[in-house]
């Protein structure tokens, strides 16, 4: 499974997020 660049309004791909188990940056 590849992570594709999926930039969201935190600055990092939401692969990193869901890799490391969280759903949303805090803002």
């Amino acid at each position: 499974t590849e992570i594709l660049p999926d930039p969201i309004p935190g600055g990092a791909p939401r692969g990193i997020f869901e890799q490391i188990g969280v759903e949303l940056p805090p803002l």
